[in-house]
């Protein structure tokens, strides 16, 4: 077992720091990295802004374990009150941008509370179940806010293009 260093030197900038400055790594004899977390975290931030680094990135977030973890994160963020206050900001200013989409979106949910409008249980296109989503395929003029398709996620992120 590696003796606990009050002090080390940092390989990098050459400066003397506390072992607390250090990362811990159990492949080395002392038990610590051979250079400061300061320097490494500029080491790192380099790697994530050279091209080699972008690439490994943007692999990793459409990979399937990447846009898992990615979505633990959101859901995560998203259940704080600073993340709820994020998403309602998110969504006012949709609904100030696209004031006719939002007064639509309105009146079918008001119309699916009152009953006159049936909100199925599977999607209208591949017929399969969980979260079914309106769909406004003609548009949101008044005249269709109640004319829509019922589609799950996917096949409404396809529709939508």
């Amino acid at each position: 077992m590696p003796e606990i260093l009050s002090h080390k030197f940092c390989s990098k900038c050459k400066d003397p720091k506390p072992s607390q400055a250090f990362y811990k790594d159990t492949h080395s004899a002392s038990g610590l990295t051979c250079q400061c977390r300061d320097c490494l975290n500029i080491q790192q931030e380099k790697y994530r802004q050279s091209p080699h680094g972008i690439a490994k990135r943007t692999a990793w977030v459409k990979s399937d374990n990447g846009k898992a973890c990615l979505n633990r994160g959101r859901k995560k963020f998203e259940s704080t009150e600073k993340g709820k206050l994020a998403r309602r900001q998110i969504v006012l200013r949709h609904q100030r941008r696209h004031p006719d989409r939002a007064k639509a979106r309105r009146q079918l949910n008001n119309a699916a509370a009152r009953g006159k409008i049936a909100r199925p249980k599977e999607c209208e296109q591949c017929c399969q179940g969980g979260r079914i989503e309106a769909h406004h395929h003609k548009g949101y003029a008044p005249e269709f806010w109640l004319d829509v398709l019922w589609l799950c996620c996917s096949c409404h992120k396809k529709a939508n293009g």
